[in-house]
């Protein structure tokens, strides 16, 4: 009787180890997301989040279906939500640059099916040293190497 009760203690020993490193794993992996989620840029954030606020509009009012192109788009967006500002249109393409390495965005259009698929709204084309934003249907900014 004496090896089942030092077995169940060990069973329970181990059962505590194991949550305490998947605990640990889990702080670590949620501190190292935040760490690279702050370091994006606010104002580079801001304006990849309005733009997959607008897109994810013209998503919701077309049954799903991404816009054909930047003049379709744009369009819509100064006919139904224009940005604010004493002017929309300049408003508007200025959310189409990034606001970090300041080169047009790619947004991705009815044809881009691989994008699509995945959410994606739009990605910087250059980037910086730390690699290219990318913003999703969600509004999700994230950095990619």
């Amino acid at each position: 009787m004496v090896l089942p009760d030092r077995i169940r203690v060990l069973d329970v020993a181990l059962v505590n180890l194991l949550s305490i490193c998947c605990l640990l794993a889990i702080i670590v992996s949620v501190n190292g997301c935040q760490s690279k989620s702050q370091s994006i840029d606010a104002e580079a954030r801001a304006r990849m989040q309005q733009l997959a606020s607008l897109y994810s509009r013209y998503l919701s009012e077309h049954r799903g279906k991404a816009p054909r192109n930047e003049a379709v788009f744009r369009e819509f967006v100064l006919r139904v939500c224009p940005p604010p500002g004493d002017d929309p249109a300049t408003e508007f393409d200025r959310l189409l640059v990034s606001a970090r390495d300041e080169q047009p965005l790619t947004i991705y259009y009815s044809g881009d099916i691989e994008a699509q698929t995945q959410g994606v709204v739009a990605v910087e084309k250059v980037g910086s040293d730390d690699g290219k934003l990318q913003v999703d249907q969600l509004g999700l900014v994230s950095l990619h190497q």
